[in-house]
């Protein structure tokens, strides 16, 4: 079986091949850069970053005998990890990529090579540098790619960039010749030709018109946030809801182990990539619910009228007040809120109301549409667009909501479909209920000129 070394010249589009045998053809590939970055999570070509390879590259070692072992160490454990079909991406490969290859015992080398113009244009617009500069590296840095691809000693399949984008497909054939099966055959255009071919000469997105449209939430993927662990109710809950799923819906890898921005992130570039999805079920591992929760949602024929559509959810803790918010209307001076506005819980709503529009909410157990995403995506394309941008004293899913109603979105609260969360004890709307109680009775025992008034928050 294969092992699969991707490489080119930085900036001539390396990744996007690593990209594919990751995604779809099942190869698991690790991601060295030029520069180590840390492991990031939501990272979108979704290969790892490999952090020991990274280390043999650009290390220096007393003997030759000791670099060959930390190669062969490394590819013997490579193994064990991955199986005998497994793969590394670099453009610092350089003069040690003979030495790793020979190592192997079915190498492969795919080199990624694009119009010199291009290259030069990408590099220049990421590290800032003049034109003559640019020329010279690249020049450089080609001579010294061909010179280490010469003395590989193995296979080397050589692909067109600008091919590759335009028919991603064509790295699929290659790859059966050396018994590399595709897997997901649906990704390789689903996820890879619709975001790649969105970026410009430069390296950027080029930023496409978004039809934000309502109506049916159609295939949906069920994303699921968790701290360290899901509580056992919800564990519970989710098992239930999982049998309610429709044809064409799907599941997505729980984000664990990451603060709630990040896992956010996670989840939503797993199903911008990932997924052919139209929406986006997200859910957080503290909530209770009925197992028809997802059902009743997306049914529900108010509420495919928004972008964004919530269930009804309280705080985990006393009092139990709605996680729904309106931006007050009259704004009071010395604002202390978010960005400087002020927003308000919402705490009764008007009889009849079976989806009440906020500005604001919990997104604990939300439908959000795919256009949502889409029109979010920065300049340099989605691997790097914060969704969920952290802000200090405010929640993710605060910020999210703000950026959601700048552009002119709607956000409903399913007032008839309650959830519980998790806390000292579940709290819901029955608990909301009873303080509202609680409140009422305190408000009339004071005016009546009581002196035993219960305490409330």
């Amino acid at each position: 079986m294969p092992q699969i070394f991707v490489t080119g010249v930085e900036r001539s589009g390396a990744t996007l091949a690593a990209k594919i045998l990751h995604d779809a053809l099942g190869v698991l590939m690790g991601n060295v850069g030029g520069r180590l970055r840390p492991p990031r999570p939501g990272w979108t070509h979704q290969t790892f970053e490999d952090a020991r390879l990274h280390e043999i590259l650009i290390g220096s070692f007393e003997s030759e005998g000791d670099l060959r072992d930390a190669f062969a160490e490394y590819i013997r454990d490579r193994g064990e990890l991955s199986g005998p079909t497994w793969g590394a991406k670099s453009c610092a490969f350089g003069s040690r990529l003979p030495l790793l290859v020979s190592l192997c015992d079915a190498p492969v080398v795919i080199d990624v090579w694009r119009s010199p113009a291009a290259v030069m244009a990408s590099y220049e617009a990421a590290t800032d540098q003049p034109y003559q500069a640019a020329q010279a590296w690249y020049l450089s840095a080609r001579a010294a790619h061909e010179a280490a691809l010469a003395r590989a000693g193995c296979p080397v399949i050589s692909f067109d960039f600008d091919e590759l984008v335009a028919d991603p497909a064509i790295l699929a054939p290659a790859m059966e010749m050396i018994d590399v099966q595709a897997k997901r055959p649906d990704m390789i255009y689903t996820a890879l030709h619709e975001e790649m071919i969105h970026y410009d000469a430069r390296g950027r997105w080029v930023p496409r018109a978004v039809q934000h449209k309502v109506g049916p939430w159609g295939k949906v993927a069920v994303g699921v946030r968790t701290a360290t662990g899901p509580e056992p109710e919800f564990f519970i809950c989710y098992q239930q809801l999982l049998t309610s799923l429709r044809q064409g819906d799907g599941a997505l890898r729980p984000a664990v182990n990451m603060p709630a921005h990040w896992a956010a992130d996670s989840l939503v570039r797993a199903f911008l990539n990932q997924t052919d999805a139209d929406t986006l079920f997200m859910l957080d591992d503290d909530m209770t619910f009925s197992a028809d929760v997802l059902t009743r949602l997306r049914d529900h024929e108010e509420g495919q009228q928004y972008h964004m559509l919530s269930a009804f959810a309280t705080r985990r803790q006393y009092p139990p007040r709605p996680i729904t918010m309106r931006r007050l209307r009259y704004q009071p001076p010395e604002p202390m809120s978010l960005q400087g506005v002020h927003y308000a819980h919402v705490l009764e709503y008007p009889p009849g109301y079976q989806v009440f529009e906020a500005d604001m909410t919990g997104l604990a157990c939300t439908l959000i549409r795919r256009s949502v995403f889409e029109s979010m995506i920065g300049e340099w394309g989605p691997a790097w667009t914060q969704y969920f941008p952290m802000v200090s004293q405010q929640s993710d899913d605060a910020q999210f909501c703000v950026n959601v109603k700048a552009k002119g979105l709607r956000i409903g609260v399913c007032l008839d479909v309650p959830i519980g969360h998790i806390g000292k004890q579940v709290f819901g709307q029955p608990q909301l209920e009873n303080w509202l109680v609680e409140v009422a009775e305190a408000v009339n025992a004071v005016t009546q000129g009581g002196i035993n008034a219960p305490a409330t928050a």
